[in-house]
Order: C-alpha cells, then structure tokens, then sequence
C-alpha cells in the first residue's frame, strides 16, 4: 500500500499502520492541510515582485493573515502526536525516535539541498539570478548558504525540526505530568526565549529555539485535549476574540506572540470542529512532505517567470503564483510517490 508523506509526522504517527483510518488524528491532518496551502502562500509573496504604494496596505493585511500560522502550525502538530505517541504503552525508544527522523528529516534535507545546488547553478549560468550563490563560491562558502537556507528557502524547517527532536528526553516528562506541567513549561520557554533575545534567522538553529515555543503548544493542546475535544466551537471563539484584541498590536514582539499562540490555537480548534468533513484538507494534510519539498524554488521560479509576462497588478501575480506553485507541486509530489525511488527521495520507506 502506498505510504502518506506527512511533513510534520511524529516519530510513531505510523502507529502500526498508516492504513488503519482509525488510528489516525484527522483535525492534525486538516490544521497541516491547512497550513502547506499556507506556507506555499507566503514563499510565493516573494516572488510576486515590488509593491506599488497603493498595494502596500493590502501587503500587510495578507502577510499578516498567512504568515502568522504557517511553519509554527507543523511545530504545533509535532508536539501534540510527540505528546500523544508517549502516552502509548507502544511508544518507540529515543533511539527508534531519532534513527526514524534521520531518515524522514536530515535525509530528504540532504537530497533535495544537493539536488537545488545544482539546480541553482544551472540557473546562475543562464542568467536568471542577479546574484550568485552557487557559481564562483568556495564549499564552505556555499555550506554556509546551505545552513541559512538561501538556495532553498523552505529547507531549514527539516533539521530544525530534527533539532527539537533531540530533546526528546527532556520533554518526555511533559507527556504524562498533570497537564499544567505542559502549559508551565511553554510559558517559561516563551520567557527565556524573551530574555535570550534570540535574533530569528532562516538557520536551522534559531528556527528551532523558536519553534519549540509552538511545539511546546502542541503537547499542552495534547495533554488537554480530552477537555478541549468536547468544546472547540468555545475554544475557536475565545481564541477568536482574543485576537481581535490583540490584533491592534500584533507588530510588537510580546503582543505578536500572543496574536499568534492564539491564532495557532484558533486554527487547531478550526481543524477540530471541521475534522472528516474537510476530507479534501485532511488529504491535503498526508501530502505535505513532497509538496514542501517540491515547490520551491524551481517550481515557483517557473510559475514567476510565467506570470511575470502578463500585465498583472501585483495581487493578481501573488495570487497567480501561489496557486501555479501550489497545483504544480502537488500534482509532482503524487507523481514522485508512485515509485519505490521518488518515495525514497522524499524519506518515506
């Protein structure tokens, strides 16, 4: 039976076998639905070209509007089935744990950096980037480009991911104390991380301090879910209300985490109260590994080249972008996993 490719799958979300629909937590496959549409969107916000000032003001609305939940989105899931799987008598050993993300994290990583190095510098030759990254760089030059991220934009999420694995021992406390222990611990990370004064990088490293934040998140949203499960439609409002409060100011680094713990929140009970009747997203939600790894850049760079031609306003290409890049990667990424060698590449065998 051919294998689902989950972005964001925990270490056991095979859970014996991914073909036993019961098994499965379908509102994590919707909120990861969800959130590739997401993260498609805001890369593809790069490539839509310079703004026009009377565009600026829609720019904020829509940054604002897709930025705030994508990544963290897959942090959360992560931390919620790292929660959940602990919970099992079944649960696999840390060792189990890492050998399995090597394979499903750092092994796609390397692949498809090795695979855009290359494609980067066939694009350098023929002029298509002003700057060069690959061309006329020394290796350690273009591994330094590697671990920032910059020939591929969306790679850093897979070792920083890898990263928050580690610490798999350390955490592991959190899945079965009294659910409180889960809420203290996010919010005393939220305070470290404040008083670290981290600067936020595409890095791998700084990713990872940032994201245990949400994935931390996502193992109290576990350990309290059995209360949260009956009420999302309650948890979706206040969680609503309280970023219309926050919104005014959500450009401040405190007021913005705040608007985004709880849009994150929002989107989770969202994907709770919509659960198998979104099928569509929830399908969307086991193909997110090959269309994170596929969309970009030469498939968004084709789609800007394309769209660039016409005389779009700029969001009209944003959103012409966005939906190329986004069909285009899903429909490689369902070609790829037909054989035993695309499966590979993309880690899931």
């Amino acid at each position: 039976m051919q294998k689902s490719i989950d972005l964001a799958e925990a270490p056991t979300l095979a859970i014996a076998a991914s073909s036993n629909r019961t098994e499965r937590n379908v509102h994590l496959d919707v909120l990861r639905g969800l959130a590739i549409i997401i993260v498609v969107g805001v890369h593809a916000f790069c490539y839509a070209g310079v703004q026009s000032e009377t565009d600026r003001a829609k720019v904020l609305t829509i940054w604002t509007a897709i930025s705030t939940m994508a990544v963290p989105a897959f942090f959360l899931c992560d931390g919620f089935l790292f929660a959940l799987t602990e919970q099992r008598p079944s649960g696999r050993g840390y060792a189990a744990t890492l050998a399995r993300s090597v394979r499903r994290l750092l092994w796609p990583w390397l692949v498809f950096t090795l695979v855009y190095t290359g494609a980067r510098a066939a694009a350098e030759a023929a002029g298509l980037f002003g700057n060069r990254l690959v061309l006329g760089r020394g290796p350690l030059e273009i591994a330094g480009e590697w671990w920032e991220a910059k020939i591929a934009m969306q790679l850093y999420f897979l070792p920083a991911l890898f990263l928050i694995r580690c610490l798999g021992p350390v955490l592991l406390p959190l899945a079965s104390s009294p659910p409180l222990a889960s809420v203290t611990a996010a919010l005393l990370w939220i305070v470290i991380y404040f008083r670290l004064g981290v600067v936020l990088g595409s890095d791998p490293a700084t990713q990872a301090l940032s994201g245990l934040r949400f994935y931390l998140l996502g193992i109290a949203l576990c350990r309290y879910h059995k209360w949260i499960h009956p009420h999302p439609m309650t948890v979706l409002a206040v969680s609503g209300v309280l970023m219309l409060a926050l919104a005014p100011r959500r450009y401040s680094p405190e007021f913005g985490l705040a608007y985004q713990l709880a849009y994150l929140i929002a989107a989770h009970s969202a994907s709770m109260v919509l659960d198998r009747r979104a099928a569509c997203l929830a399908w969307l939600g086991r193909q997110t590994m090959g269309v994170y790894l596929l969309h970009a850049p030469p498939v968004m760079k084709a789609a800007q080249m394309v769209v660039l031609h016409f005389a779009f306003g700029w969001l009209d290409r944003f959103l012409a972008i966005w939906a190329i890049s986004f069909l285009v990667a899903l429909g490689l990424t369902r070609l790829v996993s037909r054989f035993v060698c695309g499966r590979v590449l993309l880690g899931v065998w």
